[in-house]
């Protein structure tokens, strides 16, 4: 009776967790329906889009449910159906993938909505970036738990703590431009040009993921995978060669303040090293 209890009590709360994103996304597809409906002059396109927009639509409720509780297979199946059709690994790229490619079509810019909109989608780009590296840091830091690495652990976990504080701050950036924010009495009126310096930085920001990805540990981690094989023993070698090199590592006073600038730096290797282990140069 006691487990049942618990097993309610964190079903109930990871349904809380998702209820803000929830709206979130409810008013986010209702602005870009919106927005489609007033911009596009012909009909057929109008249909065409909104046929996508439900399966979009659905695929997010999929991508949501997961999140609380388990998906049966005729679930999956469909998931799996969508992301197949939108191109996309998961609902979040989904999502992002073609609300991007609408907001560029039809979002004009020229309305303090309009405006904050066009952040919201970015943000958007940005968070389903984000939180895919921090599932790739989550899951790599299991694994070096797992395996008593407790010291690659601790450095893959700040990188998590601070990806995640930057998604927040963001968010509270872009909600700086929401029109439903502002002060009746003008006092705290922004300046006309913030909008442009806020999508620099999120544009900045998103940049930051192309290429290698973001996290050089992470992205080490994942080519060494993929130049050798995943298997457990590969997994574990990798993980128990980065562990001993962070821990022989010791940090200057200088790489200590650079490092709590933004995101903390990944380690790197000497060329000496490289020339000893191979595995060095995935590190």
């Amino acid at each position: 009776m006691r487990m049942r209890e618990t097993l309610v009590q964190k079903f109930m709360n990871r349904l809380k967790n998702q209820l803000p994103s929830l709206k979130e996304q409810e008013v986010l597809f209702k602005n870009i329906y919106s927005m489609v409906e007033n911009n596009e002059p012909d009909k057929n396109t109008k249909i065409f889009v909104r046929k996508r927009l439900k399966e979009l639509a659905e695929l997010a409720e999929l991508n949501t449910e997961e999140k609380v509780m388990k998906l049966e297979s005729g679930q999956l199946k469909k998931k799996e159906l969508l992301l197949e059709r939108f191109h996309a690994e998961d609902g979040d790229e989904a999502m992002a993938k073609v609300f991007g490619a609408l907001n560029r079509q039809y979002n004009l810019r020229d309305t303090e909505h309009s405006r904050y909109l066009d952040l919201k989608v970015q943000l958007l780009d940005y968070c389903a970036k984000n939180r895919k590296e921090s599932e790739g840091l989550e899951n790599l830091s299991h694994l070096a738990r797992r395996y008593r690495a407790y010291v690659l652990a601790g450095e893959i976990e700040k990188y998590q703590l601070d990806l995640s504080k930057e998604e927040r701050d963001l968010h509270k950036l872009v909600e700086r431009l929401n029109p439903e924010n502002q002060s009746i009495t003008g006092a705290e009126a922004r300046h006309p040009f913030d909008y442009y310096q806020i999508t620099q930085y999120l544009q900045k920001k998103i940049s930051l993921y192309e290429g290698k990805g973001r996290v050089k540990l992470l992205g080490a981690y994942q080519r060494f995978l993929k130049d050798y094989d995943d298997s457990s023993s590969m997994k574990l070698m990798w993980i128990d060669a980065a562990n001993r090199y962070l821990c022989s590592r010791k940090l200057t006073l200088q790489e200590q303040t650079l490092a709590a600038q933004n995101l903390r730096k990944p380690v790197g290797v000497t060329r000496n090293d490289i020339k000893k282990n191979k595995l060095e140069k995935h590190l």
